[in-house]
């Protein structure tokens, strides 16, 4: 991924940021409703990390399960009698994926321009690359 992509201040760091995927298939038609609470790789507890100057942070886009089944975790806040939480679940996507539309924010900010992968499994492996 380019860096220079990745924030609009060269330098700068960001706090509370998130990531969110849309999901659309070979017409570009979305798939299901996306996700707006992507989960990082080795991320922290919560739905957010911090991008100190210098710090990188990698997102899951997808995962192939033995099964064949394509899912990709995503965080779910709730509600309960006991207070807020926050949990993880499992979005189910189809094999007509073919586009991952990647967007990092933080609060309602847009942090970069979004990020446009395509999508394939070639020889059971899943491969995103960027447009």
């Amino acid at each position: 991924m380019d860096e220079r992509r990745m924030f609009s201040k060269r330098g700068a760091s960001a706090h509370d940021v998130r990531a969110c995927l849309v999901y659309r298939d070979k017409e570009g038609r979305e798939i299901g409703s996306g996700i707006s609470l992507a989960c990082w790789l080795g991320d922290p507890p919560g739905d957010i990390v911090d991008f100190p100057v210098g710090q990188t942070h990698c997102v899951i886009l997808a995962i192939l399960e033995t099964n064949g089944q394509l899912v990709n975790p995503y965080r779910k806040r709730t509600r309960s009698s006991w207070g807020d939480g926050l949990g993880t679940e499992f979005y189910e996507l189809n094999t007509d994926l073919k586009s991952i539309e990647l967007r990092i924010l933080s609060g309602d900010d847009l942090l970069a321009e979004p990020i446009y992968l395509e999508f394939d499994i070639s020889d059971g492996r899943p491969t995103a690359v960027p447009r």
